[in-house]
């Protein structure tokens, strides 16, 4: 492949993933999923799991809670694309260097 083609393939990546991120951030049911998940993850297991039954809806779907995780969710998403940011340049700086280095 040529380096055209990973650059559009890459840009084709992450178009797709900008897609599939916008639709996800409106599914409710998807974002108290990964939020469960999450807290699972940090506390070793889920006791809701382990219990078989789900924590209570109204805990979950209070209108604050909802809006704090979605900040949270926003935040997360806003240092993932800094951090794409930051590698993109890096490897933009690194290609400039190298094509600026006289062959040798």
């Amino acid at each position: 492949m040529t380096q055209t083609s990973y650059r559009q393939l890459a840009q084709q990546y992450m178009e797709l993933w900008q897609k599939q991120m916008s639709a996800v951030l409106t599914d409710r049911e998807f974002i108290q999923s990964m939020l469960e998940m999450m807290q699972a993850a940090s506390s070793g297991g889920s006791r809701a799991h382990d219990a078989g039954r789900r924590p209570s809806a109204h805990a979950a779907d209070s209108p604050g809670a909802a809006n704090e995780r979605l900040e949270q969710l926003d935040y997360r998403l806003r240092m993932l694309e800094q951090r794409i940011g930051a590698l993109e340049e890096s490897a933009r700086k690194t290609k400039t260097r190298r094509r600026s280095k006289p062959a040798g």
